[in-house]
């Protein structure tokens, strides 16, 4: 085999690992502004979802919600994907279940509640972590955004929702630089 068919075949193997890597787990951060009057870009939360057969695994921690004020919290993720299935393994700073409700501009489904009673809710510096019990769909099908309440600082609405980014997992990193490797010495070769 050819150094170019060695490349070729490095080049595939690492964009279906990066594919394989992707559809199992993601790491998404919450930050930009949706909907509502309020700062643009900030980093509010991150929330990183595993995938174990029919189930999601979610993992949400709440940082930097303190620059939308003192009493800001994240009420609910909006999903835009199959409400199917049941929220279980609850464990952290709030409750979760399904909620009522979509989310901004007709584009979610449903919501996933992070509020209960007696002012419990996930506030700056929480975290929590849930199983979404018979998801049945796979993470390249659903995108979330995160609902903002409570918030006060002058100019903003109280209420807001900011969109995810993902993040890409380090693996991914290493994978696509070993493939740039490979083709940078291939190329590298055929010039001489």
């Amino acid at each position: 085999m050819n150094i170019r068919n060695a490349a070729r075949a490095a080049l595939v193997a690492a964009s279906v690992s990066m594919v394989a890597l992707g559809s199992q787990a993601a790491t998404y951060t919450f930050g930009t502004l949706l909907s509502g009057n309020g700062p643009q870009d900030l980093n509010l939360a991150t929330l990183t979802v595993t995938q174990s057969g029919n189930d999601l695994n979610f993992s949400l921690s709440a940082k930097g919600l303190d620059l939308l004020g003192p009493d800001s919290f994240l009420g609910a993720i909006a999903v835009d994907g199959l409400k199917t299935g049941s929220i279980s393994s609850v464990v952290g700073d709030s409750p979760v279940a399904f909620g009522n409700g979509s989310g901004p501009g007709g584009v979610f489904d449903f919501r996933i509640d992070l509020t209960g009673p007696k002012k419990a809710r996930l506030i700056d510096n929480e975290s929590v972590s849930w199983t979404w019990v018979g998801a049945n769909q796979s993470l390249d099908t659903l995108s979330f955004a995160a609902h903002i309440q409570g918030v006060g600082i002058s100019g903003a609405d109280s209420s807001l929702w900011y969109s995810t980014s993902a993040v890409p997992e380090p693996g991914s990193y290493a994978l696509l630089a070993a493939g740039l490797g490979v083709v940078g010495i291939a190329v590298r070769r055929r010039r001489r």
